[in-house]
């Protein structure tokens, strides 16, 4: 009995020391979230729900944006322009929304890194983040733009 509750302690200790390694370095928010002002491509300013510190250290603190309805957020099937930042060893990768493209089109030249966002919470290291990637705007467009050729009630014209 003793032996079966030692074996039992040893495989919980064992699981969570791997649980604890696998999420250690999938921690990608560093502050609490808030609603940003995003321009589309296209100029439309839309609501994007993201992390506050990371957002403010690559767009450096741009408006606050709560009363933005639903209906003012990203169409579906659009992808924000965004930019990675890596740490030094290659394990932390974040990937941050650029809110404007002036500010997209600037990086890397005035951003090649960033603090850390959470050097001061002692979890990650700490130092920069270097720069890694950047995905420009990419809108998906619908599936169906061209009549199905099903009689579905379409009156020929």
């Amino acid at each position: 009995m003793a032996w079966f509750q030692a074996c039992t302690n040893l495989f919980i200790q064992t699981a969570l020391l791997l649980l604890e390694c696998t999420f250690s370095n999938l921690i990608v928010m560093a502050g609490s979230r808030r609603w940003f002002a995003y321009t589309l491509d296209d100029g439309t300013v839309v609501g994007i729900n993201a992390d506050e510190s990371n957002v403010e250290a690559v767009n450096g603190g741009q408006a606050n944006v709560p009363t933005l309805a639903p209906s003012r957020q990203a169409p579906k099937g659009t992808k924000l322009r965004s930019v990675v930042y890596q740490s030094a060893d290659g394990l932390r990768n974040i990937r941050i929304p650029v809110l404007t493209g002036t500010v997209y089109a600037a990086i890397p030249a005035n951003l090649a890194t960033i603090p850390n966002p959470l050097q001061a919470s002692g979890t990650q290291g700490g130092g920069t983040l270097s720069f890694a990637s950047k995905t420009p705007e990419k809108v998906r467009p619908p599936k169906f733009l061209a009549d199905t050729g099903l009689t579905d009630g379409d009156t020929p014209g």
